[in-house]
């Protein structure tokens, strides 16, 4: 309403006109159906459609449950807080600038259910951090009770991905390999959460795959051996090489253990062995996750050296002594001879010797071999010292004496410390 207000005085004089509106609103907004949309888990975002003729709109109130949540001046609003999967009645309050209030129909939201990442749970017995036995992994939904809205738990990392219909379940590994698990929920409609991995972890329940050892070479007292030792998932830890007399049985209390060791060569000293005996050899291989492996067993023999059997005078000159000789051997390895001479009776160790005076080329053992000694001084009384080496280079040496002399006549040797 408009009001004109005019003063006039008694002689009839006007002053100037001033109007004044005054607004009477006594109706309420008009107030149109609410609008739920970009439902989450915890919020939506509300919408309604309102006017008001007279005084206009002042605020919006939004009521969730009989709660004010937001009070804007504004017909949309982002709630949020809200608690996943739950039904809320909602109005929406229209006041106007005349302070009447309209509520519009009520309507519902139902917040979406939690999705969250499955926990993921690994099981099973360790040794040295390594499952050596049924690994069992388990998942489960971490929403909490009545909010979930998981369909299915998806799972890779153990062979093709597994599907566990509903919140949770679990299923078992029981083949060798290295594993990572990582696990995702999904709802009805395919939406994924945020994926869990757990650290890779290697199951290993089979004993080492090969184990076996053969000898390389052996001397007087000592073999050397070479291993073959694998491990598929695990690796190989060590290898444990025994020995035994073959004179003994077989039983696990009969063997020592020479060393423990990562090479894949050893050689049995003199300190375990003695010459001229016969062994039983063996590897036991560990893997890193505590699974043995015997390999089958060998038999060798320690060497003894060759025996030097004869020193046989043939000539002799002015200058030389020729000599045969001939040595056997247990092994039957080949042999070489070298032949020494001294003016002294010395020790068969003694360096004194000097330089080899003849050296034979290798042969058979048992076969005899002719040797002879030149560069010597006339009428001087040698003794002789014979050395018959292995081709491993076990050695023994025996010594006779023969004296030169100008004339053609053989004389047979002496024999000493024979």
């Amino acid at each position: 309403y408009k009001i004109y207000i005019q003063a006039i005085d008694q002689a009839g004089n006007k002053s100037a006109t001033r109007t004044i509106e005054v607004h009477k609103d006594s109706t309420v907004p008009t107030v149109g159906a609410v609008r739920i949309e970009n439902v989450t888990e915890t919020g939506c975002t509300v919408s309604v459609s309102a006017g008001d003729e007279t005084s206009g709109i002042k605020q919006y109130e939004y009521i969730f449950n009989g709660k004010v949540l937001a009070t804007k001046t504004t017909n949309t609003v982002n709630i949020t807080g809200l608690i996943p999967n739950q039904t809320y009645n909602v109005v929406v309050r229209v006041t106007d600038n005349a302070g009447n209030p309209k509520e519009s129909v009520a309507t519902t939201a139902t917040t979406k259910g939690e999705l969250l990442a499955p926990n993921v749970s690994i099981s099973g017995t360790t040794r040295n951090g390594y499952y050596i036995g049924t690994v069992t992994v388990k998942v489960n939904d971490t929403s909490a009770s009545g909010r979930s809205r998981v369909a299915r738990i998806k799972v890779t990392g153990a062979g093709s991905e597994r599907t566990i219909t509903g919140t949770s379940g679990s299923f078992t590994i029981t083949s060798d390999g290295t594993y990572t698990i990582s696990a995702w929920s999904e709802d009805a409609s395919g939406n994924k959460s945020t994926t869990t991995t757990k650290p890779a972890f290697t199951r290993d329940a089979t004993a080492p795959s090969t184990a076996s050892v053969k000898e390389t070479s052996h001397t007087k007292n000592t073999i050397t051996v070479s291993a073959t030792a694998t491990d598929a998932t695990s690796g190989v830890k060590n290898i444990q090489y025994q020995y035994k007399l073959t004179s003994t049985n077989d039983a696990d209390s009969q063997w020592t253990t020479a060393v423990t060791q990562t090479g894949k060569t050893y050689t049995y000293p003199s300190t375990k062995l003695t010459a001229g005996k016969t062994y039983d050899l063996r590897i036991i291989v560990t893997d890193n996750a505590g699974w043995t492996k015997k390999s089958g067993k060998i038999t060798v023999n320690t060497n003894t050296a060759p025996v030097v059997e004869t020193i046989t005078y043939v000539s002799k000159t002015t200058s030389s002594i020729t000599v045969d000789v001939r040595a056997t051997d247990a092994q039957n390895d080949d042999l070489t001879y070298t032949m020494y001479v001294s003016t002294s009776n010395l020790a068969l160790d003694s360096t004194s010797w000097g330089t080899a005076k003849a050296i034979s080329s290798s042969v058979s053992a048992g076969s005899s071999v002719t040797l002879t000694a030149r560069g010597l001084s006339q009428y001087t009384n040698y003794y002789i010292k014979i050395r018959a080496t292995e081709t491993n280079s076990r050695k023994i040496v025996r010594r006779t004496n023969v004296r030169t002399r100008f004339s053609d006549t053989h004389v047979l040797p002496r024999a000493a410390d024979v």
